[in-house]
């Protein structure tokens, strides 16, 4: 469980980033084509936000019924900072740790390892790896719409981890 809060958190810094600087934009840009305005109550909500929300809204549904939700924030995880080191400068991925990281998709709750049939185990991992595509492309078009509010937002997320336990990190430490 302490595992998926601290996962949670760091999926949370970037959203705060972007939606922080989606909000301090002025009135006119607000309503401009990099957002997005709900019928129901007109609030104007940042597109990066939006996009993130929609996603983890279909990823989650997507996942259910295979992966529980300590496996579903894994996958986030991952593509969140698997984004950050394709595009960010001063990010780069420790393929190990990613290996280590994503096998975690073979452990229960508990933190005990399933007992899969090869069938079982097949399936699991294709959902996983289904899962993970469908965040990465999210995190791939977040990064896209401003890399450099993206690439800051990891900065901060980097400090913050460094005070931490970060061993659900995957980037290689910096030189």
């Amino acid at each position: 469980m302490k595992k998926v809060l601290k996962n949670c958190a760091m999926l949370a810094m970037p959203l705060t980033a972007l939606l922080a600087a989606g909000c301090s934009q002025g009135e006119a840009e607000a309503t401009s084509e990099g957002s997005t305005e709900t019928a129901e109550d007109a609030n104007t909500v940042p597109a990066a936000v939006h996009m993130q929300m929609s996603v983890d809204d279909a990823l989650n549904e997507a996942m259910k019924d295979s992966l529980n939700t300590g496996q579903i924030t894994m996958l986030k995880n991952m593509a969140h900072q698997v984004t950050v080191g394709e595009s960010c400068e001063g990010f780069e991925v420790d393929q190990d740790r990613f290996a280590k990281e994503m096998n975690l998709i073979h452990y229960d709750e508990d933190g005990k390892q399933m007992d899969l049939t090869e069938a079982e185990l097949n399936t699991l991992e294709k959902k996983a790896l289904l899962g993970f595509g469908m965040a990465m492309g999210s995190q791939m078009a977040i990064a896209a719409f401003d890399v450099k509010s993206y690439c800051n937002a990891a900065e901060e997320e980097r400090a913050s981890l460094a005070k931490d336990d970060n061993s659900s990190t995957i980037w290689k430490t910096p030189a």
